[in-house]
């Protein structure tokens, strides 16, 4: 993996990011979850820490359940992201879609 040093990622991205490992519950590690947003598993273990206030908290804590649904939320808008990124057109987004 090529690692862009001094890369800024948007707040909302971070945030993004600690909610789709908080959603996967235990079910996923965290370097597959970074890998997958294309960050390393030290960037997302900090972001989780500094939105936690500094202490981290398990993946598969209390309301699991919930946390699934919001993983399948995630996973669908990062892919809905991912797409659009890729189609610069609306013909190209629209095979991506079918």
């Amino acid at each position: 993996m090529v690692h862009m040093a001094g890369r800024k990622y948007t707040p909302e991205f971070r945030a993004n990011a600690v909610a789709l490992w908080r959603a996967s519950a235990g079910q996923r590690t965290m370097k597959d979850v970074a890998a997958d947003l294309g960050i390393t598993r030290e960037t997302l273990r900090l972001w989780v820490r500094a939105a936690d206030g500094g202490t981290q908290v398990p993946a598969g804590g209390a309301g699991a359940e919930d946390h699934r649904d919001e993983l399948v939320l995630h996973q669908a808008t990062f892919a809905l992201v991912t797409t659009l990124r890729r189609c610069s057109s609306a013909a190209c987004l629209f095979r991506q879609m079918m």
